[in-house]
């Protein structure tokens, strides 16, 4: 299976900090995408993990990263990242 990226955070859609289940795919120009629904507007917290045979190989450094979807006037969100070393 080998290498693969993944997105981990505070919701059951991204594991629950727990699970490895929100795996993102990679598209042309080096770029990773993961896709989901929210069922209402709320604020969470997530970061990026490497995976290498659907196990944790490297977590990204920092601090959690956040987003707020409560002041949204729209129900579509695009973020755009770079991993952290």
């Amino acid at each position: 299976m080998g290498q693969s990226l993944c997105v981990v955070g505070d919701l059951i859609e991204l594991g629950n900090w727990t699970q490895f289940k929100a795996h993102m795919t990679w598209c042309d120009g080096h770029v990773w995408k993961y896709k989901f629904v929210s069922p209402k507007q709320i604020s969470f917290e997530y970061k990026y993990v490497v995976l290498n045979n659907s196990l944790p190989e490297k977590w990204e450094s920092g601090a959690n990263r956040t987003i707020d979807l409560n002041d949204l006037d729209n129900n579509k969100v695009t973020v755009q990242d770079t991993f952290r070393l």
